[in-house]
């Protein structure tokens, strides 16, 4: 009796191991030989779309994981859902659609005077040391006034001190590894909880940076560093205000 169980139990289990392989294999539709729906391409005459005009029966698609029906699809396959999947599918397809027509939408002449004088109270409202907001809404305004020159000397100008910015964190980067005895182990790859990026005024930037590196004893030491970046006449000068250990 115990033998009987376990040699129907084999059997059924057998039965659905090979029912799984048959699944995974379907015809070519250009040379019409059997191929596993993993592969990339037909690999007995090379298309790259075998399954095209091919759709799985919805037993058939319960039976493939996600990797094997996002293949199936990408071969040029098709799959069915149930009705409860397609109910579901179109309810996401209408709640994207409502979030989106706000955007797809035109908008009215008095829509876009009503945002345009918005920005400009806005941008009026800034301190003119604050350089990220003044660049972006003086980008904007430039969007909406393209023949604006003076809104294209603010943009220009903003853009030259964030520009300016940029080249003193890449200044003070390389005077970081220039401290170490050993500039080949320096590393600044990790979250950095001391870094400060801020505008004194116009012409003065101060910069913060912790980093990594090991010592003439080989030992790793994390280290803190602070510049000041003073801008003259369209040069900069750099100035490292102090170096440190970190504390944790």
């Amino acid at each position: 009796m115990c033998k009987y169980i376990c040699v129907t139990i084999l059997y059924q289990v057998t039965n659905v191991v090979c029912r799984g392989m048959k699944m995974n294999l379907k015809k070519c539709n250009d040379c019409h030989q059997e191929i596993s729906i993993n592969v990339d391409s037909c690999p007995n005459c090379g298309s790259k779309k075998p399954f095209k005009n091919i759709k799985l029966s919805i037993e058939e698609t319960k039976q493939l994981n996600s990797n094997e029906k996002k293949n199936f699809l990408k071969l040029g396959g098709d799959v069915s859902y149930t009705k409860i999947q397609k109910f579901f599918g179109t309810l996401v397809i209408i709640f994207i659609l409502i979030l989106l027509l706000p955007v797809l939408l035109p908008k009215s002449d008095e829509q876009i005077k009503k945002e345009k004088d918005e920005l400009i109270q806005n941008v009026k409202s800034l301190s003119k040391d604050d350089v990220d907001g003044n660049y972006r809404g003086y980008e904007k305004l430039v969007e909406y006034f393209p023949e604006d020159s003076q809104y294209k000397e603010k943009l220009d100008f903003y853009q030259n001190r964030i520009d300016m910015a940029m080249h003193c964190r890449i200044s003070a980067k390389e005077n970081n590894k220039k401290l170490l005895n050993n500039p080949t182990t320096y590393d600044d790859s990790f979250m950095d909880n001391y870094r400060l990026m801020e505008w004194k005024n116009l012409n003065e930037y101060i910069f913060q940076t912790s980093f990594k590196g090991k010592n003439s004893f080989g030992v790793e030491q994390k280290l803190v560093a602070k510049y000041k970046c003073v801008y003259n006449n369209g040069k900069m000068k750099i100035e490292q205000i102090s170096l440190n250990k970190a504390l944790d």
